[in-house]
């Protein structure tokens, strides 16, 4: 939902990503105020392996209101890259994993759910480091006590469209029910098996089918 160029702040004197808002998304209300989720989600989290955002803002240019966040610049690979295009061997993978799981239990304790956690949503930086990014679905957990039944509401990016990405989702994503921190803990389990065995958890011939196999199957055994 956004374009990210490399930028410099001029006032620091330090080199930036610049994310701005799609301009085809600039007249959608639900595009905007996720964007501005994503930023304020991030920036409410300082953690070593989650992506620090710098500001957000907006700016009118030629009578259009520029919707823009300004974030630290990670200058390295997608953890899909390391695990299919680098063979990255399984024990330095299972680095970057640990801290991208250090980095949702961070984003836990504070109450925040990613919702779409995938190796493409993970950078590692050309130093080592894995970083979290793109909380454009992020959500903050709403504890419930037992007695209280769980929600049967539905929230979407826009009507029918399920949150998060296929072949990653929780459950409790393909049936469109509320969220906790085990939805994460699901995908970053897909994840794990991804990085062990250079194939997805679960795959299929149509989207459809993957959600399915989602909710009625279990992956294939990891064969050492």
């Amino acid at each position: 939902m956004g374009e990210i160029y490399q930028a410099e702040d001029l006032v620091l004197g330090r080199r930036v990503a610049l994310k701005i808002l799609s301009p085809e998304l600039f007249d959608r209300a639900e595009s905007v105020r996720r964007f501005v989720q994503e930023a304020r989600s991030a920036s409410a989290l300082n953690h070593p392996h989650i992506l620090t955002v710098y500001e957000i803002g907006q700016k009118e240019i030629d009578g259009l209101t520029i919707h823009f966040m300004a974030t630290e610049l990670v200058e390295g690979t997608t953890l899909r890259e390391e695990i299919y295009l680098r063979r990255t061997p399984l024990r330095r993978l299972i680095g970057f994993l640990i801290q991208t799981a250090e980095a949702l239990a961070k984003a836990h304790a504070s109450g925040l759910v990613h919702r779409d956690l995938k190796p493409e949503n993970v950078m590692v930086s050309a130093d080592g480091y894995a970083k979290v990014i793109d909380f454009g679905i992020a959500k903050l957990a709403e504890p419930r006590t037992v007695a209280e039944p769980e929600s049967d509401s539905v929230t979407m990016t826009r009507e029918g469209n399920l949150l998060g990405t296929v072949g990653y989702m929780s459950p409790e994503q393909v049936e469109q029910k509320s969220v906790d921190h085990r939805s994460d803990i699901f995908s970053f389990g897909c994840i794990v098996y991804e990085a062990a065995t250079r194939s997805r958890a679960f795959e299929g011939d149509s989207n459809v089918d993957i959600l399915y196999k989602i909710l009625r199957e279990s992956p294939p055994p990891i064969v050492g």
